[in-house]
């Protein structure tokens, strides 16, 4: 038997968890109807982002080297830092919700093959 018959089993099991949590995020995008950010992110995002940028130059300026290249590297790795946590934040209920239906579509799929490699028969 070649290597790749060998493990084409296992290659299309887990296509189809794979699969099966890809359905289950978007089963979750369905439900949500367009409202992923719970604040909507465009009117947090701006304030966050200035905060972040303002927190990077602070802590790059009392760093001790204090060139304007290093000020303005604090400052965009305040302004993505901060834009990252504001999306975690305000996407936090979808991504529950997302996560909690992916789960359940791989526990499906887990158990769809466990009854395809052990058959029960009640005869």
């Amino acid at each position: 038997m070649s290597v790749t018959g060998r493990f084409e089993p296992d290659v299309r099991y887990v296509k189809s968890l794979v699969g099966a949590s890809f359905s289950g995020i978007s089963k979750a995008r369905r439900e949500a109807r367009g409202h992923l950010f719970a604040p909507p992110l465009d009117t947090v995002a701006w304030k966050s982002a200035a905060a972040g940028a303002l927190v990077g130059v602070a802590g790059a300026r009392l760093t001790g080297n204090r060139t304007p290249a290093r000020l303005a590297m604090g400052g965009v790795a305040g302004t993505l830092l901060s834009l990252a946590a504001t999306i975690a934040w305000t996407s936090r209920r979808f991504t529950i919700s997302a996560a909690r239906s992916a789960f359940q579509s791989v526990d499906q799929a887990r158990d769809a093959h466990w009854l395809e490699v052990n058959p029960i028969d009640y005869a």
